[in-house]
C-alpha cells in the first residue's frame, strides 16, 4: 500500500509540474504578444538560465545583441535564482523567470519571437519526461559539453552556440549593481581593507582542502589584514576578530559589491571569481584539470589575459590536489608588492 501512495503521489507531482510549466509558457506567450502587439516593436529572446559563471560571461553578448536589434524588445530568460544578474543590464527589457528545463524546451519548439538566441549547448535535460534542451547550432558545429573547454572563452563558446560573433577577448562582462544593493553593503561596515575568499564550487574536484584554506586564512590576516569569505557556504574556521564568514547571507549582487570593494580575490574556479572579473577586483585563481581537459582559459578581460589575476596551475593534476606552497607563493610576493607600493606612495607624499 506504501508503495502504491508513493507511486500516485510522485505522479501527481510529476503531472502536476509539467501542467503549471504549460500554464507558464501560454502566459509567457500571451505576454510577449501583447508585449509585440502594444510596443509595435520585434521581441527577441536570449536563452541562458544557468549557471552563475556562464550568465556573468555571456553580459557582453547582450550588447551584440542589442547592436543587431537596437529597436527590439529584448527578454532574457533565466532561472529565478539567477535574475538578479540580467535584472538590470539596460540593454535588456524584460525577464522570464524559467520554472524549469521543460519550460525552455517549448520556448525553443515553439518559438514566439522574432529571434531567438539559445546560448545553451544541448546538454540540459528534463528527466520527469526525458526530453532535452536542443540547440541545433551547437550541435551542427560540434559543441559538446565533452569539448566545449577546447573552444574557447565562456563566452566564446556561447556565442558560438547562439551564431554570434566571438566577442572581444581583452573586454571583462560588466556587472550592473545598482545603488539599493551597495546601500545594503555599505550597512555591512566593512574594514577599509580586506582580502575575500571563496572555497566552494559545484565540483568537489575543482575545490581545495580545507586545511589549506584556514592555514591561507592565518597567513593573509598575520600578512595583510582582515579576510572575509563568500559563497553559498564556508569551510574556513577561525576566531579572529578580523576574520568574518559571510556564507549564506548575502545576494549574488551583494557578493560581487563585497568583492568590488576587496584589495584582492582568492577563489576557485566558480561563479563567484567571474564575478571578480566582472567588477575589476585583481583576483587568484585556483585552477586545473577538470574531467579531460588539462589546459583551457574561461575568461575574458584582465583574468583572461592576466593583467588583473593570477591563475595558479596544477598541471597535470587537479586544483584539490595543490600544496599550500603553490599558493601561498604568489600571494605572499603580491603582498610584498603591495607593501612595497604603499612605502614608495608615502614617501613621495
Amino acid at each position: 500500500m506504501e508503495k502504491f501512495i508513493a507511486l500516485w503521489q510522485h505522479r501527481y507531482r510529476k503531472y502536476s509540474e509539467i501542467f503549471l510549466t504549460y500554464w507558464a509558457f501560454w502566459k509567457t506567450i500571451f505576454r510577449i504578444k501583447w508585449i509585440r502587439l502594444r510596443t509595435g516593436k520585434p521581441t527577441v529572446g536570449i536563452l541562458m538560465a544557468e549557471h552563475l559563471g556562464d550568465i556573468v560571461a555571456c553580459e557582453p553578448l547582450s550588447k551584440t545583441i542589442r547592436d543587431r536589434h537596437p529597436d527590439a524588445q529584448i527578454f532574457w530568460i533565466v532561472k529565478k535564482s539567477f535574475r538578479d544578474l540580467v535584472a538590470y543590464n539596460p540593454r535588456v527589457n524584460h525577464i522570464i523567470e524559467e520554472p524549469n528545463v521543460f519550460f525552455s524546451i517549448l520556448i525553443t519548439e515553439k518559438n514566439p519571437f522574432d529571434t531567438l538566441y539559445n546560448l545553451h549547448l544541448s546538454n540540459r535535460v528534463y528527466f520527469p519526461l526525458q526530453k532535452r534542451l536542443v540547440n541545433p547550432i551547437a550541435d551542427q558545429r560540434d559543441l559538446t559539453i565533452h569539448n566545449y573547454l577546447h573552444f574557447g572563452r565562456l563566452g566564446e563558446i556561447f556565442a558560438a552556440s547562439a551564431g554570434l560573433p566571438l566577442p572581444d577577448r581583452s573586454k571583462a562582462p560588466t556587472l550592473h549593481i545598482p545603488d539599493e544593493v551597495q546601500s545594503r553593503v555599505d550597512a555591512l561596515k566593512l574594514p577599509e581593507k580586506f582580502a575575500v575568499f571563496h572555497t566552494f564550487s559545484n565540483q568537489p574536484v575543482k575545490d581545495w582542502q580545507s586545511r589549506h584554506w584556514n592555514q591561507l586564512t592565518e597567513h593573509v590576516l598575520n600578512a595583510f589584514g582582515p579576510v572575509m569569505e563568500v559563497g553559498l557556504k564556508g569551510q574556513i574556521t577561525n576566531s579572529s576578530p578580523q576574520f568574518r564568514d559571510l556564507c549564506g547571507q548575502l545576494s549574488i549582487l551583494e557578493t560581487a559589491e563585497v568583492i568590488r570593494r576587496a584589495s584582492f580575490f582568492v577563489g576557485v574556479d566558480s561563479g563567484p571569481a567571474h564575478l571578480a572579473n566582472a567588477v575589476g577586483t585583481y583576483g587568484f585563481l585556483l585552477m586545473g584539470k577538470l574531467v579531460t581537459f588539462e589546459d583551457f582559459n574561461l575568461y575574458t578581460g584582465g583574468y583572461g589575459d592576466g593583467t588583473n589575476a593570477r591563475i595558479i596551475w596544477k598541471r597535470k593534476g587537479a586544483a584539490s590536489e595543490l600544496t599550500f606552497e603553490e599558493v601561498w607563493q604568489p600571494i605572499q610576493e603580491y603582498l610584498m608588492g603591495r607593501r612595497m607600493s604603499d612605502f614608495m606612495a608615502k614617501r613621495i607624499v
